[in-house]
């Protein structure tokens, strides 16, 4: 306990902590430059018609794993790891801040055991690699030194608040003793202590890839402490995927699209669009968000690059601040369902399917819920007034689209690409991220190369926020696997309901409970693989499934306590939560009663794929 306190006083003393913050970030951004060119590399060889050295890919993926430990460490220091705060926010000081040092304290134990069990694997894994034929201790070691990194830095948050009172230190105590009562039921029950400490983990404000981490590492522990071991190299092997590499190159995409005048010339074109018609501003929205969306394939950086426009604009045209609010939180939830969406290449990867066939399916489904949003909008706006925008000549509206076409371009080279087979996913990511700095800094020339850092250290730090849930999700998926959870699900839901309707209609009510509580990344990697085998079962089409599973996970961005597009419009437009929540409430409905027209016409997400592959040579 002495040197714990020790520790903490030094780290509180440490004046250079933000300067560490601030060199590991560059570190991790310089990374993400070098996997960036290593992956570009590969296509220009290719293209070329040269061979690739196999140690390409190899060394890329290695590369990836210490880019997102290291993003994830200045996630630590910078608190931006996403966590539920709002039923914390809902009690009283006195109440929470124990409660909250008690979060602070297991998270501390989290990232220390992390450091423990990776430096001892990659002392362990002596092995050489198989391409590169270097030993696997230099990969495995960023398990290590990201976790350290981690304890430092969440060490120093520790110092932070102070020293804690008598009475805090008793609800620590208290909470210790409940978690110990609580550790007790995986004697009994498994699953009731995993959902259990999961929600009380939860409700303490522990972030979710934290939370992740604690249960499973609680699981292994209660079957056989010497198994703990195994979380780690199932974190590595999660992180150690070439197809994962997409996600944050299409966030870096995104990110300097957002940051180089792009969102601001795609809004222009969506209002001379739609403008004309009744809440002309806010259809605009939409139509700019499902632009934008076939770019980021983010759906936070849709709310946060349209919204930070399209809200002032708004309100600056007589929309009530609450509905302008609610509606680009809704608008910016469509990210999930256009391509390249980054959750439908998480569940392309879980679930075994072709990345381009779910990408394809996506269009109608995703277009159904943007024509739902404009009713809604219409709607509203006809009962309250809302005003028009001026029509546009022929002329001026080609004049917006000469200035939006070179980023409605990006869309082209992303799809084009990989449906033609010149690209896999995460090279068409390294190509346009290319892309994106090539016209901001050349062709709109919003962008100057002393912005570069700056924007790849955003990015840095945004991937590593979705990639460490999934990661931590992976592992904990497998825990439910080898305690036989995909086994209890299929012989549990068929004992409830016969039809496969029926089945469905369960699993989508259960997908939406649980996004509540949980964002659509770690429902994909932890959960969907629950139902993968029963659906395989009822002959359901893996991909109709995944269309349904990011519509589930779009309403659950509009939802509190987790709703992410929610919170990013409420801390643009500095409206209630309160306000905006019932002013959401209409768009949710909308993409329920989608949700109900594709269980009813499952075929709506197989007719573009295919038209689209049918019409491709060898199709």
């Amino acid at each position: 306990m002495r040197l714990a306190l020790a520790a903490v006083t030094a780290c509180a003393r440490f004046d250079g902590l933000a300067m560490l913050a601030a060199a590991v970030s560059a570190i991790a951004s310089l990374i993400g430059v070098v996997v960036v060119m290593i992956i570009l590399a590969e296509v220009v060889l290719r293209f070329l018609g040269e061979q690739v050295p196999p140690g390409f890919e190899e060394l890329a993926n290695f590369l990836f794993v210490w880019w997102v430990l290291l993003g994830a460490s200045v996630g630590v220091a910078r608190r931006a790891h996403p966590r539920i705060t709002v039923l914390l926010e809902r009690l009283s000081p006195v109440v929470a801040r124990p409660l909250e040092l008690a979060g602070e304290i297991i998270c501390l134990i989290y990232f220390g055991l992390l450091t423990v069990y990776g430096f001892r694997i990659a002392l362990l894994a002596t092995q050489p690699s198989l391409a590169l034929e270097m030993p696997m201790t230099w990969a495995y070691l960023a398990l290590g030194v990201g976790g350290g990194l981690m304890t430092v830095f969440q060490l120093a948050a520790l110092a932070a608040r102070g020293r804690p009172s008598f009475q805090s230190l008793l609800v620590v105590l208290t909470a210790g003793l409940l978690g110990g009562a609580l550790y007790g039921l995986a004697s009994f029950d498994i699953y009731a202590f995993l959902v259990a400490a999961a929600l009380c983990l939860f409700v303490i404000g522990v972030p979710v890839a934290v939370v992740l981490g604690v249960v499973t590492l609680g699981a292994l522990g209660f079957a056989d402490p010497a198994t703990m071991i195994n979380y780690v190299i199932r974190l590595f092997d999660g992180l150690n995927n070439f197809v994962l590499l997409s996600i944050p190159l299409f966030i870096l995409t995104g990110t300097l699209m957002s940051q180089g005048g792009i969102s601001r010339r795609l809004v222009g074109f969506a209002s001379g669009l739609v403008g004309w018609a009744r809440g002309g501003l806010g259809l605009a929205d939409i139509v700019a968000s499902v632009f934008f969306a076939d770019i980021s394939g983010s759906a936070v950086s849709d709310t946060a690059a349209i919204g930070s426009i399209m809200i002032p604009g708004m309100v600056q045209r007589g929309y009530t601040r609450g509905f302008a609010t609610a509606l680009q939180a809704a608008a910016g939830s469509l990210g999930m369902l256009f391509p390249p969406s980054i959750t439908m290449i998480l569940y392309a990867w879980v679930a075994n399917v072709s990345v381009a066939r779910l990408f394809l399916a996506s269009f109608l489904p995703g277009f159904l819920v943007a024509f739902t949003f404009s009713l809604v909008t219409y709607a509203v706006a006809r009962r309250r007034d809302f005003p028009r925008e001026p029509r546009q000549s022929v002329a001026e509206l080609a004049a917006r689209f000469r200035a939006a076409v070179l980023a409605l371009f990006t869309p082209v080279i992303i799809l084009g690409g990989i449906l033609s087979g010149l690209f896999t996913p995460t090279e068409a990511g390294v190509i346009a991220a290319v892309y994106a700095a090539a016209i901001g800094l050349l062709g709109y020339r919003d962008l100057s190369f002393r912005d570069l850092p700056a924007i790849i250290g955003a990015a840095t730090v945004s991937m590593s926020r979705v990639i460490f849930i999934a990661c931590n999700a992976i592992a904990f998926s497998w825990v439910l696997i080898i305690h036989q959870g995909p086994q209890f699900v299929a012989e549990l839901l068929p004992q409830i309901a016969s039809s496969r309707l029926a089945i469905l209609v369960l699993i989508n009510l259960f997908l939406v409970v649980l996004h509540v509580f949980l964002e659509g990344a770690s429902t994909v990697v932890a959960i969907v693989p629950v139902f993968l085998p029963l659906l395989a079962q009822m002959h359901v089409d893996p991909v109709y499934f995944g269309i349904i599973v990011m519509l589930n996970s779009a309403a659950g961005l509009l939802m509190p306590p987790v709703g992410l597009c929610l919170y990013i419009s409420c801390s643009i437009s500095g409206e209630k939560l309160e306000t905006v929540a019932r002013e959401v409430v209409p768009f949710v409905l909308a993409v329920f009663a989608d949700i109900a027209i594709l269980l009813l016409f499952p075929s709506i997400t197989s007719v573009v794929p295919d038209l689209v592959l049918r019409s491709l040579p060898g199709g």
